[in-house]
């Protein structure tokens, strides 16, 4: 009698994790479009908006190096955060120093005092001001726009292909590479390009702010792609 194959069970059903994390990336960035349309928001806003949001990334950054090498990946952690911490402290200060540029009567933090005290004096100077100016200016970016940022960043990983390449081939170096390397490229680039908007005046910052924005967005989808084509089995 002819032997037949086992019948195999059907796979199980997953999401796949490709439009997942597409979707998280392009809904978390176009938040700040959302608010800009809807809700009136200026450019400070979409520059407060990325400047919590390089925390997020860099608590999450901090998350993947604890994975990925355990108590041993703690003295990255380390390098890591104080790189990280001097970079967003240097952002905040870029930001206040528009804000007086663009609106005058902004109360903005008044940051001086970290000239004149130690680093990590000047560091809880220019993160409590920041907070404290967001808290006190633009609730809403705290309380519902940093959730929803954390919630994307947290899809967009664990669905996406950063966890894979992390669990295959990624080491210390290389995770704190790529995540600083996003941050100074992507946010570095938004600075100049508002200093431009401010330095010309542009009195329509709509379309100035919906290009930011795109721009914003397109730099995500591309580090995505390069993510998922490391990812690949096979790939070095």
């Amino acid at each position: 009698m002819k032997r037949t194959a086992p019948i195999e069970p059907p796979p199980e059903l997953t999401l796949d994790s490709g439009p997942w994390a597409i979707a998280a990336l392009i809904v978390t960035n176009l938040i700040p479009l959302f608010g800009v349309l809807l809700l009136e928001w200026d450019l400070l806003s979409v520059l407060l908006i990325y400047w919590l949001e390089t925390l997020l990334v860099c608590g999450l950054t901090l998350l993947r190096l604890l994975l990925c090498g355990g108590i041993r990946a703690l003295g990255s952690m380390v390098l890591f955060l104080m790189a990280f911490v001097s970079l967003s402290a240097a952002h905040m200060a870029v930001i206040a120093t528009l804000a007086d540029a663009l609106n005058p009567s902004e109360l903005v933090p008044d940051l001086s005092a970290a000239a004149n005290v130690t680093l990590f004096e000047a560091l809880g100077v220019l993160y409590g001001g920041g907070l404290a100016w967001i808290g006190a200016e633009r609730p809403v970016l705290l309380t519902l726009v940093l959730p929803a940022l954390f919630i994307g960043q947290l899809v967009a990983y664990w669905r996406g292909p950063v966890r894979r390449l992390d669990q295959r081939q990624s080491t210390a170096q290389s995770i704190m590479g790529r995540a600083l390397g996003r941050v100074v490229i992507s946010h570095v680039a938004l600075l100049l390009g508002s200093a431009v908007i401010v330095a010309l005046g542009f009195m329509d910052l709509l379309p100035v702010l919906a290009l930011l924005i795109l721009f914003k967005l397109l730099f995500e989808l591309r580090m995505h792609r390069q993510a998922e084509h490391e990812a690949q089995p096979g790939e070095q």
